[in-house]
């Protein structure tokens, strides 16, 4: 039993915005003070974070899910 597509690619997708909000709110609560002056705010900038966690983590598993199915399903072909 082999799951569709649509199945195998939405909880891949969907990994990215998750990661993005989880990694957003940790650069939200490491950034701060460092004392006056030039580092008065020191950390990540969260939108940022959150933007390019969610690009990469998505791209990647999306890719990776479909990448090991096409790999699965041709496998399966040769060994019959």
């Amino acid at each position: 039993h082999r799951l569709g597509w649509p199945a195998l690619l939405g909880p891949a997708a969907l990994a990215g915005p998750v990661a993005g909000v989880v990694l957003a709110a940790a650069a939200l609560v490491s950034g701060g003070s460092l004392g006056a002056g030039r580092l008065a705010e020191i950390g990540p900038v969260p939108w940022q974070v959150a933007a390019v966690t969610t690009a990469v983590v998505a791209v990647g598993a999306v890719l990776g899910a479909a990448a090991t199915r096409a790999l699965t399903q041709s496998r399966g072909r040769a060994q019959r």
